[in-house]
């Protein structure tokens, strides 16, 4: 945000309005190159100021490390150490949409090094960096958050053998340290922390004369961000297992506060599922490691917060936001691939950016693979599951995973399943994104007159596929959509079936804004079976970007309005009132005045060549008057969800 925009907001009496998450903190996930690099993350660390936390989570266990602006770029402090700074370099400088590293290893090593990234920038209600120097009293520290802090960190920058003494609201009269695995010991005093000021001691790990000191002060629940002024970015909370947000976190850092555990780290773009039978990967910062893909909590979230199983005690921890804002193009949200295969091991695809930005980044949506000139099925994965689904059968999550789909720009195919010399693949990758795309794990119920779960889309869905991804007994997918005849009519991706009704199988109710219904659970398993797992994917109409809808067939050509202006590059279609295949047109396939390939979701077959069935349209796609019955029956009704 520029000073500009920080005036005019501070005039007005308000501090976070019309701020989302991704103008205030960003995650990167990055390859390093072991050179001099620039990283963008739009964020102004330079003119604003802030923080960012780095670790090397995968080729080298190695410290995580600290740069603020307040100490200056260069000057390293390290989460699992009690050293004080290092002024080697590794973050360079700080600039006006990111900052720049050198090749120290910490930072931007060696090919092989996995990189997190970790980008906090100064704004009330959600975080500051203070400074200051030690005087041996009890004071009061200013700090510039405007409410009251949830969590501060505390470090005494320019002497050894000094520990991160860690404040949290969540245990107000004691304190824990950053750099250890300890409990929380009592701090024998009550420390005032107000919306002004926080107090320190005479201690020599928060205020002796002849020391300097740093804080990182994290916000909780400010209702200051958002379009309206009324929303919250960051919370700052207690667990003893599952908690409750008003939103789903894409960072969560906890601690048990009355046991000897580590801190555990996970975030959305490393991965962070959201189911308690998956396994997030972790990292401790107060630990020099690798991460941990068997972490001994399971950290899993959800549209309205999460849990972590086989937790100890009560844990402490900060979580932040997942991405809020609107998109404002369908190439934020949606991007494709075709290649051949090579059978080369570990093959890197490059799939171009999804995102407004050019810093490295992971996606955080659903992933769909095709293998166009061989027999075989859709691939299916939803990020937040971690694994992948098969899109014509009835399966469960598929328990290994052939590919890493870790970063924004790239790939990497196995050579059996998705790098096979000889064949031909199509990747699609389509983000999350507010009114656009949300998907949704939950836990059945069972409640026998159905149930309703939150989602994040910001509007009613209109269109929800539903699949349950736990043990037996299997089921299909189960799709509604705004264009069938009610609610409680459904159509099965995995099959040809005409519309069918079933209020216990897909519950009757209408998505709203804030949740979306499923079945009964007690006749049937289909989306509500107590204690299973499931995922809601809701997709949703936003204007010149995504269209659900639906048209009628004529048998003779029919141009379909999406309110687009150059074009649908993706379009999925099924036939409602009768059988009929699901069907996948791409730009990547070709959309075109000729002949154009497509593929079924809905079967293990190739994709299909030699045959004009739509044709480009600006405003979004025509059916032909040579598509099937599947396609244009006249009198037919079809459903459809297209990207612009």
């Amino acid at each position: 945000m520029t000073n500009i925009r920080r005036e005019l907001q501070a005039a007005a009496g308000v501090g976070g309005a019309g701020l989302d998450v991704e103008d205030v903190f960003k995650i990167l996930v990055y390859a390093g190159d072991n050179s001099t690099r620039t990283f963008v993350t739009g964020l102004d660390l330079l003119n604003d100021g802030g923080l960012v936390l780095n670790k090397v989570f995968r080729g080298v266990a190695d410290d995580s490390a600290l740069v603020d602006t307040e100490r200056g770029a260069g000057q390293n402090l390290f989460t699992n150490k009690q050293d004080d700074q290092d002024g080697v370099g590794g973050l360079t400088a700080f600039t006006s949409t990111g900052y720049t590293t050198n090749a120290w290893t910490i930072w931007n090593g060696l090919d092989s090094y996995d990189y997190l990234s970790y980008s906090f920038r100064k704004e009330p209600g959600f975080f500051d960096v203070v400074k200051w120097a030690g005087d041996s009293t009890t004071r009061d520290i200013a700090h510039n958050l405007g409410s009251t802090p949830g969590c501060i960190w505390i470090k005494c920058y320019d002497t050894n053998s000094t520990d991160w003494v860690v404040w949290h609201k969540g245990i107000p009269l004691d304190y824990i340290y950053l750099n250890s695995d300890a409990v929380a010991a009592a701090a024998g005093y009550t420390r005032d922390v107000n919306s002004a000021t926080f107090e320190v001691t005479d201690l020599g790990n928060e205020n002796e004369t002849g020391r300097n000191y740093v804080a990182y002060v994290f916000g909780h629940d400010d209702e200051s961000f958002g379009p309206s002024g009324d929303e919250s970015i960051i919370y700052c909370g207690t667990t003893g297992g599952n908690f409750t947000l008003p939103w789903e976190p894409q960072f969560f850092l906890v601690k048990s506060e009355g046991y000897t555990t580590d801190w555990q780290l996970v975030d959305s773009m490393h991965g962070l599922f959201g189911y308690d039978s998956l396994t997030s990967p972790t990292w401790e910062p107060n630990q020099r490691q690798e991460e941990d893909t068997s972490p001994s909590n399971d950290i899993f979230v959800q549209a309205r917060g999460g849990g972590v199983g086989s937790f100890a005690g009560t844990g402490i921890y900060i979580a932040i936001r997942r991405p809020m804002r609107e998109p404002s193009a369908a190439t934020e949200v949606y991007s494709e691939v075709a290649y051949s295969g090579d059978n080369t091991a570990d093959r890197a695809i490059t799939v171009g950016t999804i995102f407004s930005d050019t810093g490295s980044t992971a996606w955080d949506g659903l992933y769909l693979s095709n293998r166009l000139n061989a027999t075989y099925v859709t691939r299916w994965q939803p990020r937040i599951l971690g694994k992948y689904f098969e899109a014509a059968n009835s399966d469960a999550l598929y328990a290994s995973n052939d590919t890493d789909y870790q970063f924004m720009d790239k790939i990497t195919g196995d050579a059996a399943y998705q790098n096979e010399t000889g064949t031909n693949y199509l990747s699609s990758f389509f983000q999350r994104a507010y009114k656009f795309l949300d998907l949704c794990p939950y836990t059945g119920t069972a409640t026998a007159s159905g149930e309703t779960f939150p989602h994040s889309l910001g509007v009613a869905p209109e269109m929800v596929i539903y699949k349950k991804y736990t043990a037996a007994p299997l089921q299909d997918w189960y799709v509604t959509h705004k264009d069938l005849t009610d609610w409680d009519y459904f159509l099965k991706m995995n099959e040809d079936d005409a519309q069918a009704q079933d209020s216990t199988a897909v519950g009757s109710a209408a998505p709203t804004a804030s949740v979306f219904s499923v079945g009964d659970g007690t006749t049937g398993q289909e989306t509500n079976g107590n204690g299973f797992g499931f995922i809601a994917h809701c997709m949703a109409t936003l204007a010149g970007i995504s269209k659900v809808g639906s048209y009628s067939g004529t048998g003779s050509a029919v141009n379909v309005a999406c309110g687009f202006s150059a074009g649908a590059r993706f379009i999925m279609i099924k036939r409602a009132d009768s059988t009929g295949d699901w069907f996948i047109f791409s730009t990547v396939q070709g959309i075109v005045a000729g002949n154009d390939a497509y593929y079924i979701l809905n079967t293990f077959s190739p994709q299909v060549t030699g045959v004009d069935y739509i044709d480009p349209l600006s405003a979004g796609f025509t059916v032909t008057a040579a598509a099937p019955v599947g396609l244009n029956d006249s009198g037919g009704t079809y459903i459809f969800w297209a990207i612009a």
